[in-house]
């Protein structure tokens, strides 16, 4: 698995992976999610609901380029 950079806002350390299991009318499914909790000292940005841990991961990790950086 992926290590899960630091928050690209307030660059907090240590984001955690969150997961949500939820119970749809007709089925049960898990929502997995990287935040910066505020409660461990963090602002609270979070990756967005995703399927698998992996996938909240890879969300939370992709940084975009700044305007006028080379794409490498």
């Amino acid at each position: 698995m992926e290590v899960i950079k630091s928050c690209p806002f307030c660059a907090f350390p240590y984001p955690k992976v969150v997961v949500l299991p939820r119970k749809a009318p007709e089925r049960f499914t898990i929502k997995y999610m990287v935040v910066c909790d505020y409660r461990d000292g963090g602002c609270g940005a979070a990756s967005g609901w995703c399927a698998s841990a992996q996938e909240a991961i890879e969300s939370w990790n992709q940084r975009k380029k700044k305007y006028g950086q080379s794409k490498t």
